[in-house]
C-alpha cells in the first residue's frame, strides 16, 4: 500500500458519484430543456440509487416473507373477525352470511337424511325379528 492511500478502496458514495458525474454532459448538452433534464435525473437515480437498494432489499424480503405472510394472519385476521362479530361487517361480510347460511342448511338436510335412514333402519330390524339396536 502507497504512503499517500492511493490504494484504498472507494466507498459506494464515491463510485455513485462518479457514475454521476458521467452524465452531467447531457446536462449541459441539453441546453437547458426540461425533458432532457428529467431523463438524466430518472436514469442517475434508476441506475445509480435505485437498482443497488434493490438487490439489497428484495433478497431481505423474499427470505423475510414467510414472517411477513404469519404476521398478517397474527394481525389481520383477528381484526377482520372482530369487525366481523361487533357489526361492522366487512365488504365480505354477505358472503361469509350466505356460505354461513348454505353450510347450515346442508347439515340440517343432513342430518334430516341420517335421522329418516336410522328411523327405516330401526323399523325394519324391529320388525323383522327383535333386533336389540340401543336398548341394554
Amino acid at each position: 500500500m502507497a504512503e499517500n492511500g492511493t490504494d484504498q478502496q472507494q466507498s459506494p458514495f464515491d463510485e455513485t458519484l462518479a457514475k454521476t458525474l458521467k452524465f452531467l454532459p447531457i446536462i449541459a448538452l441539453s441546453d437547458g430543456d426540461p425533458v432532457w433534464l428529467v431523463i438524466s435525473f430518472v436514469v442517475v437515480l434508476v441506475f445509480n440509487l435505485l437498482i443497488p437498494v434493490l438487490i439489497i432489499i428484495i433478497p431481505v424480503l423474499i427470505i423475510l416473507s414467510p414472517v411477513f405472510i404469519i404476521l398478517v394472519f397474527i394481525l389481520l385476521i383477528p381484526v377482520l373477525i372482530y369487525r366481523y362479530v361487533t357489526g361492522k361487517h366487512p365488504i365480505w361480510g354477505d358472503h361469509v352470511d350466505e356460505v354461513r347460511k348454505k353450510i347450515v342448511e346442508a347439515v340440517e338436510k343432513l342430518g334430516k337424511e341420517v335421522k329418516d335412514k336410522m328411523e327405516e333402519l330401526v323399523a325394519n330390524l324391529g320388525g323383522g325379528g327383535g333386533g336389540s339396536i340401543g336398548r341394554d
